[in-house]
């Protein structure tokens, strides 16, 4: 019975996993270049979930990308207790596209990656392993 309702928990709130196949590099105009962490669901996920430097987080602090659907969103947190997941029935966030977000976002997807970016932060996403095609 244990077995059953924690399968059931984790299909609810579905536990993030950093991600090995997927890289992020954030650059600031004046902060200069880091890493982000990148995160993604267990078994190989269309959605990716990128966390900025702590250095960065000011007005964005997440984002959420939907390969699928060709989607650059904004989030404002991702749930952390008991531990980092993504509700199946939460929404993805703002997205960049959207003509109500405040900054004026320019997306541009490749065949191995995306990048995004608003004047003062540039955010390129690319696959480790380009022989895997989303």
């Amino acid at each position: 019975m244990g077995v059953i309702l924690s399968g059931l928990y984790l299909l609810h709130r579905h536990p993030l996993f950093r991600s090995r196949d997927w890289s992020a590099d954030v650059q600031h105009s004046s902060l200069g270049s880091e890493k982000a962490a990148v995160f993604t669901k267990l078994a190989g996920s269309h959605l990716l979930f990128l966390e900025l430097p702590k250095s960065y987080k000011g007005r964005y602090k997440w984002f959420v990308i939907d390969w699928k659907r060709k989607i650059v969103a904004s989030r404002g947190s991702i749930p952390t207790t008991p531990y980092l997941y993504f509700p199946h029935d939460m929404s993805l966030g703002i997205n960049l596209d959207f003509p109500k977000i405040e900054d004026t976002w320019k997306v541009a997807w490749a065949d191995y990656g995306v990048t995004f970016t608003n004047g003062d932060l540039t955010i390129t996403v690319s696959r480790s392993d380009p022989g895997d095609r989303r």
